[in-house]
């Protein structure tokens, strides 16, 4: 019989330990568990005859996207405004890890103290493109975001 493969769970302890490939995939799967419960907050609301094929279908992100799902929730007044804003804002950091390079940067400073004498630094940061909510699209420190998306997640996940 063929052994069937099963991918283990994320063993890491803290966001700092994540490589790009990690960080990009745990932030699309929180925001898709989020999705998940925004999608039961509808289904309960409605209260559709089969569940499940409303689920399958209306539901489905290639029908109602998340920016339509945070809509429909804003209209049957699931959630307050701060709320809608918090997983907006989710969606953004969100699609600026899944769809643009996580880019590192380099700094490096050189100070003159004298004739003979200079001080040479260098710093080094990931840097990711995230779309704000007036469009714009603006260079942000990866790792700020990454821990905002933490905070948010969690802030969102106990009102839904």
């Amino acid at each position: 019989m063929k052994q069937e493969t099963v991918f283990n769970r994320l063993d890491k302890r803290s966001l700092s330990e994540l490589n790009k490939a990690e960080v990009r995939g745990w932030v699309i799967d929180r925001l898709l568990e989020i999705e998940h419960r925004i999608n039961e907050k509808i289904v309960n609301h409605f209260s559709p005859k089969d569940k499940t094929e409303f689920t399958q279908v209306m539901l489905n992100s290639s029908v109602l996207d998340m920016g339509s799902k945070i809509k429909v929730l804003s209209n049957i007044g699931t959630l307050d405004n701060k709320g809608l804003e918090k997983i907006r804002k989710m969606c953004s950091i969100r699609n600026g890890f899944a769809h643009a390079p996580i880019l590192t940067a380099h700094k490096i400073v050189i100070t003159e103290k004298g004739i003979d004498d200079v001080d040479v630094g260098a710093t080094s940061k990931d840097i990711v493109s995230v779309m704000n909510a007036r469009g714009k699209i603006e260079a942000k420190n990866a790792f700020d975001e990454l821990v905002k998306f933490w905070e948010l997640n969690n802030e969102v996940r106990e009102m839904i």
